[in-house]
């Protein structure tokens, strides 16, 4: 999206891809929990008839790039996150809706290349091969809403969809430009759905959050026997 929200653009089919992660939390109240996660996603998409606004601007299309195309975009990095929870933690209900917010570095590793490539070369790319040292690493906010299942005592499922915003337009490693060639300002955005499973943990299940017992030596008193 522009990032006066005036409007959108999208010059690429995009595909969902996988992805998968873990994340620690702890909760600061009743309804509040807080933690932090380091996730890992591709981003896939394809182009059959390109018609690119970076065609003959950007410094890897001056030669138009006109067949079908595709790109793959791994991000990865940590996130620090916030959960409101509608029903406090020790309620009786099964289910628990909740609202999410948070904050991260994403890291980029991408390419764009053709789609009938013979060999493994592709047009541009970053994080990669010959381009491994110039890395991309942007800023991202999320925000997001879901429920947790509780499955056991102890094990919940749950489940969430969250939007997550980038003040960039690389997602799609194809930068965008208006009619008079001017790069355009973009905010990226893409969403993504979180199924998995959460362990609760008591401190005696942590080690070095169990409390040692200090032992001390026994002292006798000098007219002891």
């Amino acid at each position: 999206i522009y990032s006066d929200f005036s409007g959108a653009v999208n010059e690429f089919h995009h595909q969902p891809g996988p992805g998968f992660g873990a994340e620690l939390s702890k909760y600061l109240s009743g309804n509040i929990d807080a933690g932090a996660d380091l996730s890992f996603a591709w981003l896939l998409g394809s182009n059959h008839a390109p018609r690119f606004s970076a065609n003959g601007i950007c410094h890897y299309m001056t030669e138009p790039v006109t067949e079908p195309v595709q790109y793959t975009t791994r991000l990865y990095g940590p996130k620090i996150f916030a959960r409101y929870h509608f029903l406090p933690r020790l309620n009786e209900s099964p289910v628990n809706l909740y609202l999410k917010a948070g904050v991260g570095i994403l890291f980029y590793e991408s390419e764009l290349f053709y789609k009938y490539r013979t060999e493994d070369k592709f047009i541009f790319g970053k994080g990669l091969g010959e381009n491994k040292t110039t890395q991309v690493s942007n800023v991202v906010y999320i925000l997001g809403s879901g429920f947790c299942y509780n499955v056991g005592s102890r094990v919940k499922f749950i489940t969430s969809l969250n939007l997550n915003f980038v003040n960039y337009d690389f997602l799609d490693m194809v930068h965008n430009y208006d009619d008079a060639g001017t790069r355009r300002q973009i905010t990226g955005l893409f969403s993504e759905l979180n199924i998995g499973i959460t362990i609760q943990l008591e401190k005696s299940m942590v080690p070095f959050m169990r409390k040692v017992k200090k032992s001390y030596p026994v002292r006798h008193l000098p007219f002891a026997r």
